[in-house]
């Protein structure tokens, strides 16, 4: 399952901040991963331009994917980074996009 966002301004953020909250924890993802989630999402925003979200839910992880225009300065996001399972940056042209995997935790019984 996923879920896509547009944001096309900063002003936009504490609307998609809910109904990204809002979806995550419908998806039984844990209270704390997702402010993790929604902090990376956030952080993320600092891409230039019209910011792309997608999330996807699985039994397994979450992946967080941001598409922005414009280049990141080295060492930005670094909060996204060190919160992640894995982290990875590719840029194409004027467009950059972040990929974040946040891992579920394992249940009791597995």
């Amino acid at each position: 399952m996923l879920a896509e966002l547009a944001i096309s301004s900063a002003d936009e953020w504490p609307v998609a901040r809910r109904s990204l909250s809002k979806w995550l924890l419908r998806r039984d993802v844990p209270e704390l991963l997702t402010c993790d989630v929604v902090m990376a999402a956030e952080e993320a925003l600092g891409l230039a331009g019209p910011v792309s979200i997608v999330v996807e839910a699985s039994e397994t992880d979450v992946v967080l994917r941001i598409v922005g225009h414009g280049p990141i300065p080295p060492g930005a996001l670094p909060m996204l980074r060190a919160s992640v399972d894995r982290f990875e940056l590719v840029r194409e042209g004027d467009r950059t996009t972040v990929i974040a995997s946040f891992p579920l935790p394992r249940s009791e019984s597995a």
